[in-house]
Order: C-alpha cells, then sequence, then structure tokens
C-alpha cells in the first residue's frame, strides 16, 4: 500500500484568471472548482493563496492592489471565493507580498 506524501498543498488562487479584464465584475471558478474535486479525490486539503493583483483595477502591471476601488474589488473577490468554496476545507492566505 502506498501512503500519501503530503496531506496539504499551497498553490496559487489567481485572482486575474477568475476575474479576466474581458469580464470585470464577473467571476469563473470552474478552473478551480475542478482543481478541488481532484484534490479531495487524492486526499489533499487545499491551501490557497489569494493573488495578487488585477487588470481591472490595477491597469498598470506590478503597481500593485493601491486604489481604494481595487482594495474593494479584491475584498469582493475575497468574499465571493469564501462563500463559493465554503464547506471545503480549504485553507485561505490572503496577503502573501506586496505585488
Amino acid at each position: 500500500m502506498l501512503s500519501q506524501a503530503y496531506r496539504v498543498a499551497r498553490m496559487d488562487f489567481d485572482w486575474q484568471s477568475i476575474e479576466p479584464a474581458t469580464a470585470c465584475g464577473t467571476y469563473n471558478f470552474s478552473r478551480y472548482d475542478t482543481l478541488l474535486s481532484q484534490m479531495q479525490q487524492a486526499g489533499v486539503r487545499p491551501y490557497w493563496i489569494m493573488d495578487y493583483s488585477n487588470a481591472c483595477y490595477t491597469p498598470t502591471p506590478g503597481a500593485g492592489c493601491n486604489t481604494t476601488q481595487c482594495i474593494n474589488a479584491y475584498g469582493a473577490f475575497a468574499a465571493a471565493a469564501v462563500a463559493h468554496f465554503r464547506g471545503n476545507n480549504v485553507v485561505w492566505e490572503t496577503i502573501n507580498e506586496v505585488c
């Protein structure tokens, strides 16, 4: 019998891919729904890092999320993600580094 090598996987939860610049204000979690299902089947708990910035709110790459509009949008994104994945034992990291 094989033993499980790890039980938690820490990885990016990419805001830009979930709320793309072509659909600002709309979240598409389908990629992470699939990933979560695969992780659950393998017995691995997700530890997702909400990152980093989003072109909808920071048009200059590398500018970071430093405006009221961006901070509010990040909060809405975080709240939507937590609500969407509630009950799935996800560990969330909301501040990783300054971008």
